[in-house]
């Protein structure tokens, strides 16, 4: 994102800091300036101050949470993508996403290690043998368009996170999440499962206890029979 960094230069510096002791410390000397290439001086720059900011953070308050929204709304990352993106609005919420389900993690490293379980990095690395066998594929919304498989899980279909909260405060902004939602749902082929939790935990708020979406209400059929429904309707947990 820093202007004049691209791949080349990216691992060249990389290179450099990985033979120092203390990278952090290395980053902001003069010798670091003066090993990158000129054109790249003013994206260091950038790169320094942004790392100030996270550093401006109190030991304590530089959970994942708190970093992902220094680097989204204080960065100028947002401004980033607006200039550099089309589909700015949906990378935005993508992040925002991720934003949300950082707050569950206090440590960086723990929610490190659970986007390593959650997403499929080593894909690359399957066999062509391997990649016949049946997988679970996980995406966003926004990576799904165009897609299709024969089961799709829509996870967290909970209000306040489909449709999601921030968006309900701006114009137009429920109608744009019930676009998503039902590009989500004719992603499916064959089954479609849409699930809620039935309970949250936040730091700041303890135990929260969920109603389903209100995409989900809107679809449901106003009889109580369960054969009048368009679907079936069950749960894991009876008390909710």
């Amino acid at each position: 994102m820093y202007p004049k960094i691209g791949k080349i230069t990216f691992e060249k510096i990389w290179k450099y800091l990985s033979k120092k002791e203390n990278p952090l410390e290395a980053i902001f000397s003069d010798e670091f300036i003066r090993f990158a290439p000129k054109a790249a001086a003013a994206g260091l720059e950038e790169c320094r101050k942004t790392i100030n900011l996270l550093l401006e953070l109190d030991a304590p308050d530089r959970t994942p949470e708190n970093v992902i929204d220094v680097l989204l709304n204080k960065s100028g990352y947002r401004t980033y993508l607006q200039d550099n993106y089309s589909d700015t609005s949906s990378r935005e919420e993508d992040l925002i996403h991720l934003g949300s389900f950082s707050a569950k993690f206090e440590r960086m490293e723990d929610f490190l290690n659970e986007l390593a379980l959650l997403t499929n990095m080593a894909k690359d690395e399957y066999s062509a043998d391997q990649e016949k066998m049946d997988k679970v594929v996980l995406s966003t919304i926004h990576q799904a368009k165009g897609l299709e498989w024969s089961y799709v899980f829509l996870i967290w279909c909970a209000d306040g996170m489909i449709p999601l909260q921030r968006a309900l405060k701006e114009p137009g902004g429920e109608e744009e999440e019930r676009r998503l939602f039902y590009v989500a749902l004719t992603r499916a082929k064959d089954q479609l499962y849409l699930c809620y939790p039935a309970l949250d935990y936040t730091r700041s708020s303890g135990s929260l206890t969920l109603v389903p979406s209100r995409f989900i209400r809107e679809i449901s059929s106003l009889s109580d029979e369960d054969g009048a429904r368009p679907f079936e309707q069950w749960s894991i947990y009876d008390d909710y």
